[in-house]
């Protein structure tokens, strides 16, 4: 089974994500925010943007596959899927949602 890897970009809606707040001055406040997964034991964030919307990778349930994920605290953790392989990843976002990634797909 021949693999290639090709890069996509997804355009995305638009999604919030909890994360700085700016207090008085220069002084800024954090939060760490739990993300969750796919179902899977691992789940990292690769990208945040300004309107504070995170992209990564996930594994799925029973960890059969990596797929890309958009984050919000509104609707949480939603698998951008693949093209058709079994890993895929979201490596940025842009402040219009559009996503940035790569995923396997079979020939």
């Amino acid at each position: 089974m021949l693999m290639r890897i090709i890069k996509v970009a997804v355009a995305v809606g638009i999604f919030l994500v909890s994360g700085a707040s700016m207090a008085q001055g220069n002084d800024r406040r954090y939060s760490i925010v739990d993300l969750g997964t796919l179902g899977g034991t691992f789940s990292a964030g690769a990208s945040i943007n300004d309107s504070r919307y995170v992209v990564g990778s996930s594994r799925t349930t029973g960890n059969a596959a990596v797929h890309p994920f958009m984050f919000s605290m509104d609707s949480g953790m939603r698998d951008l899927g693949t093209l058709g392989g079994g890993y895929g990843g979201a490596s940025a976002i842009n402040s219009s949602g559009a996503v940035a990634g790569s995923s396997t797909t079979r020939i």
